[in-house]
């Protein structure tokens, strides 16, 4: 996102550790589909 490359990954594993959820990317939590559509409409509502 600040390099403008939207990057939307589910909160496991390190994917917390590598980005600043909101700065660096979204991060939604796993098995959540209704989430993982906001965030993916929270992207392309900022375009």
């Amino acid at each position: 996102m600040s390099v403008g490359l939207p990057v939307v990954a589910t909160d496991v594993g390190g994917n917390r550790e590598l980005l600043e959820d909101g700065r660096l990317g979204l991060l939604v939590p796993s098995e959540n589909a209704k989430a993982l559509a906001e965030a993916l409409s929270r992207l392309l509502d900022q375009k």
